[in-house]
C-alpha cells in the first residue's frame, strides 16, 4: 500500500480519479456562513472547481500517454517483485490506454478523504503518526489567520531549500513538492465564502504539483500569457492545461511550472512595489497594536 497521499487511477468508463488524504486543524470545524464550517467550504472548492471534463488538447493527450507508460512501468516492476505478488491482483484491471470516449473529452474526479483524527489533533501531529505507522500521510491544512502572509503552501523544513536544485525555480525553495510530501496548505483568506472556495481550489493546485501562473516576485513579476482565467491565476478556473500539468507533476514525481522570463526593468518595479505593500501592511499591524 502506497503511502503518498494523492492517488491517481484511470477507468476506461469514469475517466481519472484523485484521491486527496487530508488532516484539518480544529478551527476549520468553527462555522463560517450559513451554518456551514470552513472546512465544508475549502473541500466543496477543491472538490468542485478540479472535478469536471476537459477538452482534449495535445498537451493533456501526451500527458495522459506519459501516465500510461509511467504506470506500464511501475506495473511490470510490480510484478517483478516476488514479495508483493500478492498484492498485485489487482494489476489486471489497471488500463493502459485512453478508452475511445475520452479520445475528445476527460473526466477528472477529485475527492478529499479526511484522516480519522482530521479536526481532533494537530494536523502535523496526525502526519507524523502515520509516517510512523507506515500509512497514508493525510496533508495537513491549516484554517488560521496569519497577520502578514497570505494563503499558501509550503513544505516542512527537511524539505526547504534544496528544491530548487530539483526544478531550477526559486519557488522550490520553499515548495519543494513530490508525490509523497505535496507539502502543507494555509488558508486565511475568509472574505467571503466564494472567494474562500476559490482561495482553497488555488491552493489545492499547488498541492497536486502545479506552479503559480501570475506574476509573483519568484517568477521576476511575469504572469504567464493567456492564463488570466486560469485556477492558478486569478482563482478562476481550472483549465485542460492545469489538469496536464497535474498528471505531469505526478508522473514525473516533479512539481510544474508555468513559463517565466525576466526583464529589469519590470523586475525593479515590481520589487519596488511588493516591499512597499509588505512595508504599509506591517506599519497598519504595529499601528493596530499601539
Amino acid at each position: 500500500m502506497s503511502c503518498s497521499p494523492l492517488q491517481l487511477s484511470y477507468d476506461s468508463h469514469d475517466g481519472f480519479h484523485l484521491s486527496v488524504k487530508v488532516a484539518f486543524n480544529k478551527d476549520s470545524l468553527n462555522l463560517f456562513t450559513q451554518n456551514k464550517t470552513y472546512k465544508s467550504y475549502i473541500i466543496e472548492g477543491i472538490e468542485q472547481n478540479w472535478s469536471g471534463i476537459y477538452q482534449m488538447d495535445s498537451e493533456l493527450k501526451q500527458a495522459c500517454s506519459n501516465f500510461f507508460s509511467w504506470q506500464k512501468t511501475n506495473n511490470r516492476l510490480f510484478k517483478q517483485d516476488s514479495g508483493k505478488l500478492s498484492e498485485c491482483k489487482h494489476a489486471k484491471n489497471i488500463v493502459f490506454q485512453l478508452s475511445e470516449q475520452h479520445l475528445t473529452e476527460l473526466p477528472l474526479d477529485v475527492k478529499l478523504e479526511e484522516d480519522p483524527l482530521s479536526g481532533l489533533q494537530n494536523p502535523r501531529i496526525v502526519f507524523l503518526k502515520r509516517l510512523f505507522q507506515g500509512e497514508p500521510r493525510p496533508i495537513p491544512i491549516f484554517v488560521k489567520k496569519t497577520t502578514i502572509l497570505p494563503s499558501h503552501v509550503a513544505s516542512g523544513l527537511f524539505r526547504r531549500f534544496w528544491g530548487i536544485f530539483r526544478t531550477g525555480q526559486i519557488e522550490s525553495m520553499g515548495y519543494n513538492w513530490s508525490r509523497n510530501f505535496p507539502g502543507f496548505a494555509v488558508i486565511n483568506d475568509f472574505r467571503n465564502s466564494h472567494r474562500l472556495r476559490q482561495v482553497s481550489a488555488h491552493e489545492a493546485g499547488h498541492l497536486f504539483g502545479i506552479g503559480d501562473a501570475y506574476d509573483a516576485w519568484y517568477r521576476f513579476f511575469y504572469a504567464a500569457p493567456g492564463t488570466k482565467e486560469y485556477m492558478m491565476h486569478y482563482n478562476t478556473q481550472v483549465h485542460p492545461q492545469e489538469i496536464a500539468m497535474l498528471i505531469r507533476a505526478y508522473v514525473k514525481n516533479k512539481a510544474q511550472f508555468f513559463p517565466r522570463k525576466f526583464n529589469l526593468r519590470r523586475f525593479s518595479k515590481g520589487f519596488y512595489q511588493e516591499i512597499k505593500f509588505y512595508f504599509k501592511k506591517i506599519f497598519r499591524l504595529f499601528r493596530k497594536r499601539s
